[in-house]
């Protein structure tokens, strides 16, 4: 009996934890989170949420300036949010830009709760023509005409090189030879004599 009133009081005093305990929301924003658009597109940037109760949590987003500027998502703004359930205490808010200005590039940052994303970093390009895309095939032609070059130009260069070591070897070989012939008669030393010859 003794060590079921210990259970009791040790399971009276969990419950008694737990149920101080505050319900804190979560915003999530990655780290270095970066968008880019031109101008005139539709652009979504989003933040997660995860909370405790069921009720859909307030989330206000920010622009970063000097000071945080909140961002205007009045009807007669090209800005709106969308609030998407991913479970019963996890959601995602969507800052969405209808026609996205040069003006909405910057820094921006969801709060929910007194907690706040990582920042989120928009960058509007003001051209509305593509970028121009490199040519690939100049780069091919390229390589195709320069590749057999160089391997020509190596061919060349290996047979040049064997038949300059060639001729060297022979002429060295040719000058150090030495050729013995016999004699008939002796040769006295301190006497010439002519050679004979046949005639």
């Amino acid at each position: 009996m003794r060590a079921n009133i210990c259970w009791i009081i040790w399971a009276g005093l969990l419950l008694t934890l737990n149920a101080d305990e505050e319900c804190l929301i979560e915003t999530r924003a990655l780290r270095n989170t970066y968008y880019k658009a031109v101008v005139g597109e539709q652009l979504e940037i989003e933040c997660g949420v995860a909370f405790c109760e069921e009720a859909q949590p307030t989330v206000d987003w920010f622009k970063r300036e000097q000071t945080d500027v909140p961002v205007n998502v009045s009807s007669s703004s090209h800005i709106d949010t969308q609030w998407d359930f991913i479970d019963k205490l996890e959601g995602i808010s969507f800052l969405i830009f209808h026609k996205v200005r040069l003006t909405d590039s910057g820094v921006y940052q969801c709060q929910s709760g007194g907690s706040s994303s990582h920042y989120i970093n928009i960058f509007v390009n003001g051209s509305t023509h593509p970028e121009p895309k490199v040519n690939s095939w100049i780069y091919m032609y390229l390589a195709a005409g320069i590749v057999p070059f160089i391997i020509i130009v190596i061919i060349i260069s290996v047979v040049l090189m064997c038949r300059c070591q060639g001729k060297s070897k022979n002429e060295t070989q040719t000058e150090v030879q030495y050729i013995a012939i016999p004699a008939e008669k002796p040769i006295a030393h301190g006497s010439l004599q002519p050679s004979p010859r046949i005639i």
